[in-house]
């Protein structure tokens, strides 16, 4: 049977592509049967390219009542240059029924535009549904359905986004930012234990015999552990709900001597076995001999209660190096908070009370004492007994004994663990707080490292006072909360009226004064009258001693450097005078000049 020809009569011709969306919203409802890619006929350039057409069959109800067992004979065609954005729109035939029903309400494309721009970021089909709505202004009777978004945007993320599930196309998105070795310091890359014959990466179905191990960093992350082991202390720790098969992300990263966290690399697991981490952390480590040539030395390691994890880190980073594994304070106090919730409220509060102490212990001979001390009292309660037993086995006589803040070095993070606000900030800027799929989880990751290299902060080598430390001490200050005094009984010689001055001009005495404190309403608890920018949290059971203060710093000893013109209130060291003003050549000799800050009268008598 031979085919009828078709009369193509122009509807548009060389429209921009912008126009011919608006003819074509106003044409009757149609369906797209056929779309092909030829070479070009619509424009004259010289250079060979293709053009895009479609064929478009009549889906209009008015036209369907009037012949329901025919077909409409109105075909469209639409003429797309992808070269030049020049369209042409011809239509051949009649509609059935000349009536022009109103057309089911249908995503533009301005609003497709518009959907693929924050499909880039990451949104959530309502988001995006909410977006069009604001933009747009349109009305209930033009407003595409919720369910057109969510198959929009689930259909872009899946084609054009790498956002599936698949292993092949996963395998595809790993490879594609695979290491190659040619790459920037600031590029970010993956990597796997595996590999075929040409170096490609293989990646695992997630099965129990085909682990999924996928690593994420970059040269210059690499290089942050190129450093002596002393200076900094690793932190391992995973991460949930980043992706919609339920892979848990381990974040790898070290923090200085400020508690700063600094991201080297994410590692996506299929499983938290021993197995698995062996291999993350062995990848981890060839990646790094492989940027650096060096070996990974490491000294100090913070990660989890897991005994998996801590098997492999012996395993894989203990080989050739003496490490010390840490567990910060917090982990251990929430695991206790779980044992401690079937006992009385003030059994808890005592057992919270001796844990402090054990954390705040200032040597192992002290923590020796406090844990003897605090286990033969539990042992004599008989609602203590199970605990005390728990705590031995778990947090003594354990490899994960070691979360008392004198085993970790001075100015690290000891209580709480760094890389927990980090693991934060990943939910809240790059997930949204959504589970993802694979491809667009490692695409996310990908963004995090070259953000996080472009937004690097500094390495701390060495111990500084704190800003929010700072801020308490100028507010302190101007409050008249904290100052010098200069006692003047010294010795007992003020008693046998031998009074002997002061020899040690070295010792500056400082008193700080509590915080008058005032109660809010809203939080129902007292707050100091300070800003809350100088409010930090403070040990309420006993203060630590200077030379043992994990922080380095407190507010006595930044006060005595300041009237002592070592160091300024905002943390910035003066230069040593050497002018001829006495006064001032003492006060940098650390001597007081002039009257004493707490003199009194001319004639007061002791």
């Amino acid at each position: 049977m031979t085919r009828a020809k078709i009369n193509w009569v122009f509807l548009a011709k060389d429209y921009p592509s912008y126009d011919s969306d608006m003819l074509l919203d106003s044409l009757k409802a149609y369906t797209v049967s056929k779309s092909g890619l030829s070479p070009c006929s619509l424009c004259a350039e010289p250079t060979p390219h293709n053009m895009r057409t479609r064929i478009l069959l009549c889906q209009c109800t008015a036209c369907k009542a009037v012949a329901p067992y025919a077909r409409c004979p109105w075909k469209g065609r639409v003429q797309f240059c992808i070269l030049s954005n020049v369209v042409n729109v011809s239509e051949g035939n009649k509609h059935v029924s000349p009536l022009r029903p109103t057309r089911r309400a249908h995503l533009t494309e301005e609003m497709k535009a518009f959907a693929r721009d924050m499909c880039a970021y990451n949104h959530k089909p309502m988001n995006i549904y909410n977006g069009i709505v604001r933009r747009f202004q349109v009305g209930e009777a033009t407003m595409p359905t919720l369910a057109m978004v969510q198959r929009f945007v689930q259909h872009f993320r899946r084609t054009n986004l790498g956002g599936s599930d698949f292993h092949d196309d996963v395998t595809a998105k790993v490879r594609e930012h695979a290491f190659r070795g040619t790459e920037e310091l600031t590029q970010p890359f993956t990597f796997t234990w595996r590999s075929i014959a040409e170096g490609e990466p293989i990646v695992g179905r997630g099965s129990d015999t085909d682990s999924f191990v996928v690593g994420v960093s970059s040269k210059q992350l690499l290089l942050r552990l190129d450093r002596e082991p002393d200076a900094y202390v690793m932190h391992l720790d995973a991460t949930y709900k980043l992706s919609q098969v339920d892979y848990p992300v381990m974040v790898v990263g070290i923090s200085d001597c400020m508690s700063s966290f600094h991201l080297v690399a994410f590692v996506i697991l299929s499983q938290q076995t021993e197995q698995h981490f062996t291999e993350a952390l062995a990848m981890l480590r060839r990646m790094y001999t492989t940027v650096t040539t060096k070996q990974l030395a490491v000294r100090f390691v913070m990660g989890d209660a897991d005994k998996a994890q801590r098997n492999a880190v012996d395993a894989v980073l203990g080989v050739d190096n003496e490490l010390v594994n840490l567990m910060y304070y917090f982990h251990g106090a929430a695991k206790i908070y779980k044992h401690t919730r079937g006992i009385s409220i003030g059994l808890a509060a005592r057992v919270y009370r001796d844990i402090a102490d054990m954390h705040y212990a200032t040597s192992a001979d002290e923590l020796s004492h406090i844990q003897k001390r605090c286990l033969e009292e539990w042992q004599t309660l008989p609602q203590l007994c199970a605990f005390a037993s728990y705590f031995s086995a778990t947090w003594w006589n354990s490899p994960f004994h070691r979360w008392q803040a004198f085993f970790t070095p001075k100015g690290f993070a000891a209580t709480n663990n760094p890389v927990k606000q980090f693991n934060r900030a990943i939910k809240r800027d790059y997930t949204l707080r959504a589970r993802l799929k694979m491809g667009t989880l490692i695409d996310q990751l990908l963004l995090c490292v070259r953000s996080d290299v472009i937004r690097s902060r500094p390495f701390a080598t060495a111990v500084q006072p704190r800003a929010d430390v700072l801020r308490r001490v100028r507010e302190m200050r101007k409050a008249g909360s904290i100052r010098e005094v200069s006692p003047e009984k010294h010795s007992i010689g003020f008693l046998t009226g031998a009074m002997t001055p002061a020899t040690n001009t070295n010792v500056v005495h400082i008193v700080s004064d509590r915080m008058e404190r005032v109660y809010d309403p809203h939080d129902r608890r007292t707050k100091e009258t300070l800003p809350v920018t100088a409010c930090v949290s403070t040990q309420k059971k006993r203060t630590w001693r200077l030379q043992e203060c994990q922080l380095g710093y407190c507010i006595h000893l930044i006060h005595a450097l300041s009237v002592r013109n070592r160091l300024d209130i905002f943390c910035r060291t003066r230069l040593v005078y050497r002018g001829r003003n006495k006064a001032r050549r003492a006060q940098a000799e650390q001597q007081n000049a002039g009257r004493p800050a707490n003199n009194g009268r001319a004639l007061q008598s002791d």
